[in-house]
């Protein structure tokens, strides 16, 4: 029905449908009525359902009038599917229909009290569909009467959801009805939601707020001011959704409200500005009300005196959104950018001024940046160089994040200033951050430059230092999201590099690239020379290769799924333990052994991890659970913790696997507990020990809920003498008790 394969068939199909609705079984007709709501919610054309709408209609109303409350509620859900196929968008209703037939039916159902819970929801629905599908067509008596009810039922806080979203509806409509009068009535009585403890009914009332600020503002604009004032307790940085939504109300009413009622709404704004948490789309609305803010330049809402109480509320965490305020008041105030913004460069540049500051200055000035050409300041990149070479390290990331963005306002001009730095070999990272930044807000626009970026990162793909290298993949991931084809064949030469460390590089890029909006056709074509990479000579080459393959299997997993059969063999030879990468240490006294192979093991078993996760249907776990035996009892508590997760997602998709060899795996899962336990009576490490004990449990716990497993006594005889330990059976109680009976 979805894909509208229906269409031949409903000529035959809806007749025999209508005559099976005259059987008596309520059952029957419950699947009559959920047929036709899918079949006209599906994707047939409307116009295919006109010549049957007498007939379909006559059982819709049949259905309003059973005695049975279920098949009431389904034919009222009929209904609202059956007045959408009657007039789709700009469409006309069939010539022979009269909409009153339903009306009146469906409003008698509304008006009704002492019904059950569901026929009065879906009522409630159904007139609202109604009305904005063809309330032009009825009376406005009959839309004021049902908009009536639904204020009686915002009182009742059963159907007051339901009542919430019926309205919405009604008012986001393709019609333009004339309901001014009857919404700003019915105002007073949504304010009053607002306090209402419920979330939902939060979110719903002022979902139905901006639904009227948007379709029928006029009818609120001269409540402006109230509506404001009551959004100022709903503004708050422990729910973001709802502080969204206040936000977006505040902005479309903006304009309509006085400075008295905007200046308390400014204090609001500022502490939610100065919160660590705000962030996302309310962080966007926030933005938008404080560029609103700085057009005012009235008493105390003079750009001046916002970007004073903004910078003293500002911390080191949250510098991100105090920074982006402060510029939204700017860009509000072109004006103030010319007075302020040369201050701010020399306020960078001296180091008498607080360090905080001096970040907040550099973030800034970055936030103008990316939307107002800041070219003409000239000594900006002076004062930028300046810190590069004299300020603290995150002074120097604050100012190359600032270069960075200021870029993005004139890209032609700023980027080959930072290209030509990269080139000078000084300050590469600092410069490939900035470069960084550009591609991450830009990536689409670079196409005209790449010829002289992939030159940049390849030279630095091989660098010495691990950050700049780092920095390099992260921002050749950020370069093959923006443009896949142009750097498809560059990245798959590079995996063939000579130099260990330029693959690695390239490597790593590839948990970069890796995301969901990846371009994954182009992505895919690159995935067998990247599997090469598993396999490579080079040790840290290997390891970055794994670390990006774990995150490209969690986020793509769709891409990988018919490779598994190839790469996992391969994954599992790396999960053994390596007597060539254990090294011996001599420190006077005793000697220290060095494994150098444990993060590569771990990486592959976390590969390993994800993959029954996400593709379990393409693992024979009879294979993982014979490696478990050796990783279990791994000499790494790391590898350790990562073979224990194995375990527990191994009982959950094939306990079979686990139960035919129990007794193997016992024996390193009780060594751990046994040395975790000696070390924990010792008083060594004691913390650290408890964090490792309690993925062991885990896994022990996972054991137990495999079926049957009742059956095995050495297992129960283990769990029996584990609880009985007054560490262990402490922990294990804790961690499972609220899972007992």
């Amino acid at each position: 029905a979805l894909s509208g394969e229906l269409q031949k068939y409903l000529n035959e199909l809806i007749p025999k449908l209508c005559k099976a609705y005259e059987n008596q079984d309520a059952t029957l007709k419950i699947n009559i009525l959920i047929i036709f709501k899918r079949i006209m919610r599906s994707s047939h054309a409307p116009q295919l359902f006109h010549p049957f709408c007498l007939e379909i209609n006559q059982v819709l109303l049949k259905s309003l009038h059973d005695d049975y409350f279920k098949v009431t509620a389904e034919g009222l859900r009929a209904t609202s599917a059956f007045i959408k196929v009657l007039r789709p968008a700009n469409g006309k209703l069939p010539a022979n229909f009269n909409v009153n037939t339903i009306f009146n039916e469906a409003f008698e159902k509304m008006k009704m009290t002492d019904i059950d819970q569901e026929i009065k929801q879906s009522s409630i629905f159904t007139m609202a569909y109604l009305i904005s599908i063809v309330g032009d067509l009825l009376q406005m008596s009959q839309v004021e009467s049902v908009l009536g009810i639904l204020q009686e039922r915002l009182k009742n806080e059963i159907t007051r959801i339901a009542a919430l979203k019926g309205l919405s509806m009604i008012i986001r409509g393709n019609l333009t009805l004339k309901i001014e009068s009857t919404l700003c009535k019915m105002l007073p009585a949504l304010l009053k939601l607002l306090h209402k403890k419920s979330r939902s009914v939060k979110i719903h009332t002022l979902q139905a707020l901006l639904n009227t600020s948007e379709f029928y503002h006029s009818a609120i604009a001269k409540e402006a001011g109230s509506i404001l004032q009551e959004c100022q307790d709903v503004i708050l940085e422990s729910d973001l959704q709802i502080t969204k939504l206040g936000l977006q109300l505040v902005n479309s009413l903006f304009k309509d409200a006085s400075q008295q009622v905007v200046e308390p709404l400014s204090g609001v704004g500022i502490r939610l500005a100065s919160s660590p948490l705000i962030q996302g789309t309310a962080l966007e609305e926030l933005l938008k009300f404080f560029k609103a803010l700085g057009t005012i330049n009235k008493g105390s809402l003079t750009p001046k005196a916002l970007a004073a109480s903004l910078i003293k509320n500002a911390e080191n965490n949250n510098l991100k959104s105090v920074s982006k305020a402060i510029a939204a008041v700017m860009i509000g105030a072109p004006g103030f950018i010319k007075s302020e913004i040369p201050t701010y460069i020399v306020n960078l540049k001296s180091s008498k001024i607080p360090e905080l500051q001096r970040k907040l200055f550099a973030l800034t000035i970055g936030e103008v940046g990316k939307q107002v050409d800041l070219k003409e300041y000239k000594s900006l990149l002076d004062t930028i160089e300046s810190i590069f070479h004299t300020g603290s390290e995150e002074l120097k990331s604050h100012a190359a994040i600032c270069l960075g963005n200021v870029s993005l306002g004139n890209l032609g001009h700023f980027l080959l200033i930072v290209l030509k730095q990269i080139e000078k070999k000084t300050n590469e990272y600092l410069l490939l951050l900035a470069l960084r930044e550009i591609i991450s807000h830009s990536p689409a626009s670079l196409g005209a430059h790449l010829k002289n970026i992939l030159p940049l990162m390849l030279s630095n793909a091989n660098n010495q230092s691990e950050s700049v290298r780092n920095i390099v993949a992260e921002t050749l991931g950020k370069v093959f999201l923006g443009d896949a084809m142009s750097v498809m064949d560059y990245f798959m030469d590079n995996f063939a590099a000579k130099d260990p460390l330029t693959r690695a590089t390239f490597a790593t890029s590839m948990k970069y690239c890796g995301v969901k909006s990846v371009s994954k056709p182009d992505f895919q074509l690159m995935l067998p020379s990247f599997y090469n990479l598993l396999k490579d000579s080079n040790l840290n080459t290997r390891l970055a290769a794994f670390i990006s393959l774990n995150t490209i299997v969690h986020n793509l997993p769709l891409l990988v799924k018919a490779d598994v059969d190839q790469i996992l063999p391969v994954i599992l030879t790396e999960t053994k333990v390596r007597k060539e990468l254990i090294r011996e240490v001599d420190l006077g006294p005793f000697k220290h052994k060095v494994d150098e192979g444990a993060q590569l093991r771990k990486a592959a078993y976390s590969v390993v991890d994800t993959i029954i996760l996400n593709l379990y249907e393409k693992v024979d776990c009879t294979v993982i659970v014979d490696r478990l035996k050796e990783g279990l009892d791994d000499g790494s508590e790391e590898v350790q913790t990562v073979c224990h997760q194995v375990l527990i997602k191994v009982c959950q998709v094939a306990s079979g696997a686990v139960l035919s060899v129990l007794d193997q795996l016992l024996t390193p899962i009780e060594k751990v507990i046994h040395k975790l336990v000696t070390q924990i009576q010792k008083s060594q490490e004691v913390e650290r020990a408890i964090d490792h004990l309690r993925p062991v449990l885990r896994a022990v716990n996972a054991i137990q809920g495999i079926p049957d497993i009742e059956t095995n006594n050495k297992f129960l005889l283990f769990v029996g003498d584990l609880k009985k330990h007054d560490i262990v059976g402490k922990t294990y109680d804790s961690m499972f008790a609220s899972h007992k009976g």
